[in-house]
């Protein structure tokens, strides 16, 4: 356990870590139905049984989340900067880490 003044960090943490892992998983499932379903816009996935979404839920998702103009446009501005060029190559936050050379010669001019 940890200790009691550290509580407060300790649960923005886990919050943290549950909020991103949510995301992932609704982000997994969104691509799934797409796939089942044959399509490419999520608005004709209703209907879609997730199995630990009821459907009441993933049918409001769908309609009052997923398709609004807001979630669209959060949507197309992510898919712009992710595809953002720097020093001749696309840079992506999941490309995984830096080669080890490419590190070695960074540090060497640094």
């Amino acid at each position: 356990m940890w200790p009691i003044e550290k509580t407060k960090v300790v649960r923005a943490i886990w919050e943290t870590t549950c909020k991103e892992r949510l995301r992932g998983m609704l982000e997994e499932e969104r691509k799934r139905a797409m796939r089942h379903f044959g399509v490419s816009d999520i608005s004709k996935c209703k209907g879609y049984n997730v199995g630990w979404i009821r459907m009441d839920i993933w049918d409001r998702l769908v309609s009052d989340v997923w398709t609004t103009d807001a979630w669209k446009n959060r949507s197309v501005i992510g898919k712009r900067n992710r595809m953002t060029e720097k020093d001749g190559s696309i840079t992506k936050h999941t490309g995984g880490s830096i080669p080890f050379m490419i590190h070695a010669e960074r540090m060497v001019c640094a």
